[in-house]
């Protein structure tokens, strides 16, 4: 994002997290499409770098472990349809 280039990581932090909201409403309403989970998983990825960048840990640590039980779960469904 612009907010991270510029290093302004609080405002990038409250874009990643209004974008991964956004996401996973995407992916309530539509379910069978796996791009708007493989997205939100993106943008928690994002956000939690910025936490990290700014001595969040704990809270990143929390983005990461979300995104990645999203793509394990998608894993698992793209193996099942081999």
């Amino acid at each position: 994002t612009t907010a991270e280039r510029r290093g302004d990581y609080p405002a990038a932090i409250a874009h990643f997290q209004a974008e991964a909201e956004a996401l996973a409403a995407l992916a309530e309403r539509d379910p069978d499409t796996a791009r708007w989970r493989f997205e939100r998983a993106d943008s928690l990825s994002f956000q939690a770098a910025m936490l990290a960048i700014t001595g969040e840990r704990r809270l990143a640590r929390d983005k990461f472990d979300e995104a990645r039980t999203i793509v394990d779960a998608l894993v698992k469904i793209g193996r099942a349809s081999c």
